[in-house]
């Protein structure tokens, strides 16, 4: 149990610490962190403003979903905001139950696009 504290107290310190520039982790929409982009407004990248279209490719969504997220160059960035904001409301509402938003034994659930 104390492990479990102890990695819930990391997880929430790394979610609170602000990413590097141009880089992101979208828990729930892919397996993998993305860890740079050169397109996001560096000297020489693909062109300004296309970054949110490689941030779409990288992840694993559906066909729509890929469509929707290329259309909307905020929604890679608002989902990372989300899944921040999702987590930390659900172990404060959970603060005083024996579960505390952990996924462990579930790690599959988080490999899924949202709906």
């Amino acid at each position: 149990m104390r492990s479990a504290a102890k990695l819930s107290r990391i997880l929430l310190l790394l979610l609170l610490l602000p990413p590097p520039p141009a880089a992101a982790y979208f828990g729930l929409t892919g397996k993998e962190a993305l860890s740079h982009f050169p397109s996001l407004g560096a000297p020489g990248g693909s062109g300004p403003g296309k970054g949110h279209v490689k941030q779409c490719e990288l992840l694993q969504l559906s066909r729509k979903q890929k469509r929707l997220c290329r259309r909307e160059p905020g929604l890679a960035e608002t989902l990372r905001d989300a899944i921040r904001l999702g987590i930390l409301e659900c172990q404060f509402q959970f603060r005083s139950e024996r579960w505390n938003c952990s996924l462990e034994g579930r790690p599959s659930l988080l490999k899924r696009g949202t709906r």
